[in-house]
């Protein structure tokens, strides 16, 4: 008898009673792999976390009650920090408000084991309360810079072979208060931690979940002009204030050029992005948007 892959769900929860049902059950109907799930919630107050306590999976592990996060990404850190990853193949982010389709864990295990690559995510269809859907497909080619300005994809979508979620973990507990604090956008910084240091990264075409979108995503997906203005606002703050720097601080060696030129002044860094245009995004067209917050007063 073949064994089957084994996968480490991470799930993060806060006030999920109306969409965790769904989310679990499209978790424990994965076809073709085996998996456990560990939830760390942030003090949950409509009724979340008993309503997981009262499934009396056997596979379901909560972590104990912890000081309050108000933010996803401290969340998610917290699992990976916290949960053993030594029995697992693979290990897998998720949110609670999303479905995932039955083929999901199954078709990264398939890419993963039978390639080089370290990483997956992969396409979405977002959808509202309202009824619309929208196929969001992410499998554009990657690029040298691309993981300064964007992550992989939304991180419901991703799995991390066992190698590279180790290595994160190690070096997410030697740098813990740095990016327990400062990190704010966990997907984005797995990215380009995983870039920097030189894992494959694979982004499927392929549609593995209903991503939902309401008014409590923390980010959601670009959709229309208020989706890019969002988007651009949070870069310019991101960014600028905060978050490259601070990935250059913990990540230096690889990006060195990069940063070289970020540091010196806003002239030099506008110089090197015009001169490495197109380097900077996988969809061309973001390569202008984000051109514009570079003389907006990104940096």
């Amino acid at each position: 008898m073949i064994n089957k892959p084994y996968f480490c769900i991470l799930l993060a929860t806060y006030n999920g009673m109306n969409w965790i049902e769904d989310q679990i059950s499209s978790i424990i109907n994965q076809e073709n792999i085996k998996l456990d799930i560990y939830v760390s919630d942030d003090q949950s107050s409509d009724g979340t976390i008993e309503y997981l306590q009262k499934l009396n999976l056997n596979n379901l592990y909560i972590l104990n009650k912890t000081d309050k996060f108000n933010i996803a990404s401290k969340n998610f850190f917290r699992l990976i920090k916290e949960v053993n990853f030594d029995i697992y193949d693979y290990v897998a982010l998720c949110d609670q408000d999303d479905i995932w389709l039955k083929e999901k864990l199954f078709t990264a295990y398939q890419k993963l084991s039978s390639s080089k690559y370290n990483c997956y995510s992969a396409s979405v269809e977002a959808f509202w309360d309202s009824g619309k859907s929208k196929n969001i497909i992410l499998s554009n080619k990657q690029k040298k810079y691309d993981y300064f300005y964007e992550s992989a994809g939304p991180g419901c979508t991703f799995v991390l072979d066992k190698k590279s979620a180790l290595d994160f973990q190690i070096f997410l507990k030697k740098n813990w208060n740095v990016i327990f604090q400062q990190i704010k956008v966990h997907d984005w910084f797995l990215y380009f931690y995983m870039r920097s240091k030189n894992y494959r990264w694979y982004i499927d075409d392929k549609v593995v979940v209903k991503y939902r979108q309401h008014y409590s995503n923390e980010l959601g997906v670009n959709y229309g002009f208020a989706g890019i203005l969002k988007r651009l606002k949070m870069l310019n703050y991101n960014f600028a204030k905060n978050h490259l720097l601070v990935f250059g601080d913990l990540l230096p060696n690889k990006n060195q050029l990069f940063f070289s030129y970020y540091n010196k002044n806003k002239f030099y860094f506008i110089y090197f992005f015009i001169k490495n245009f197109g380097k900077f995004r996988r969809k061309f067209f973001d390569n202008f948007k984000l051109l514009l917050l570079v003389f907006w007063g990104g940096n």
